[in-house]
């Protein structure tokens, strides 16, 4: 039978070795949890990374892009501002259809997919395969973007023979012609027979006349800056600068209707 002493000794044993085994599992925990929170460290880092590479890969030639685009509005015809555009718009949709299709990383499917971070990396996937781009979205995109460009460039005052560069060139000739214009006006209402006329008259006289020439307004010619007032008179068609601004928003606003007509 064995003694009290050797009993006490047996729960002492259990009591030390219950203690070890608790000491163990709580530096096993800190451990483990240490590792948790260095691979989720990891992931985010990485999940930016990505982020940021395919972000670089999408805009890596935007501002060559809208350089170009601007240039063809301002200097191109309609024609040419709408191929422009439809150029422009379908690179930019396939450099970010390229910049989409990298956040569809595999090899961070495959190492994160089957452990704790899973819940965030299939979340991560289903955003970036929302995201993605197909390629009737790039053609619907272009097709969209070349008709806004040249409805726009029409708007502007542009036309077959003429860009919107053209219309500010023609305001400023035609204004350092006004005097010329003036004293031909006048001839014209001698040749009718008046020898005194006002300058009501006269400014009557001047407005037929440069409608005839298929010049801009005399209030373009008279303006201190003539090459901008006749492209604003090109926007606006001699009906005020209201009228202008809701013909330009109708243009702005064509890309999303034709989205949706399209389908997205």
């Amino acid at each position: 039978m064995a003694s009290p002493y050797q009993i006490a000794g047996v729960r002492a044993s259990l009591a030390d070795l219950m203690q070890k085994s608790n000491l163990q599992q709580q530096q096993s925990q800190r451990a483990t949890s240490k590792q948790m929170g260095e691979m989720q460290e990891k992931f985010e880092d990485e999940l930016e990374k990505l982020q940021s590479d395919a972000r670089k890969k999408a805009d890596r030639n935007k501002g060559i892009l809208k350089a170009i685009k601007i240039a063809g509005s301002i200097f191109g015809t309609p024609l040419i501002s709408a191929l422009t555009g439809a150029a422009v718009s379908g690179k930019k949709l396939y450099d970010q259809k390229r910049g989409a299709e990298m956040l569809l990383n595999k090899d961070m499917q495959e190492r994160y997919g089957n452990t704790f971070l899973r819940r965030g990396m299939k979340d991560f996937t289903r955003m970036a395969e929302d995201a993605q781009i197909s390629s009737g979205d790039i053609a619907r995109g272009a097709f969209g973007s070349g008709l806004s460009s040249m409805v726009l460039s029409k708007l502007m005052g542009a036309d077959k023979d003429s860009s919107v560069y053209g219309k500010y060139k023609e305001g400023i000739q035609a204004s350092k012609k006004l005097g010329d214009l003036t004293v031909e006006a006048e001839d014209q209402l001698m040749n009718q027979g008046l020898t005194e006329f006002s300058d009501k008259k006269i400014t009557e006289q001047l407005s037929s006349l440069l409608k005839a020439k298929n010049l801009p307004p005399l209030k373009v010619l008279e303006s201190s800056t003539p090459g901008i007032a006749n492209i604003l008179e090109s926007i606006t068609g001699g009906e005020g600068l209201k009228t202008g601004m809701e013909n330009l928003q109708s243009a702005i606003m064509l890309p999303m209707l034709l989205q949706q007509l399209l389908g997205e």
